[in-house]
């Protein structure tokens, strides 16, 4: 989220296939989100697939994880 300091890292191995799934998934994004970011938005909707709150992102059906709009 922008504005949100990311201060922790956490490093993660995957296989290639499971990379692949991500910037497929990524591409699919209007925003096309770095990497980075696209595994932040897979985590907060599997959370939220499990019942987590995850405000940060407009989760609704449909909605392919966008971010928020901007306020005008």
């Amino acid at each position: 989220m922008a504005g949100e300091l990311k201060d922790h890292r956490i490093p993660v191995m995957m296989a290639a296939t499971d990379v692949a799934t991500i910037d497929e998934w990524r591409r699919s994004q209007e925003d096309l989100p770095n990497r980075s970011e696209a595994i932040r938005r897979l985590v907060e909707l599997g959370l939220k697939a499990n019942g987590y709150q995850a405000p940060r992102w407009n989760l609704s059906p449909g909605s392919k994880g966008q971010p928020p709009s901007e306020p005008t």
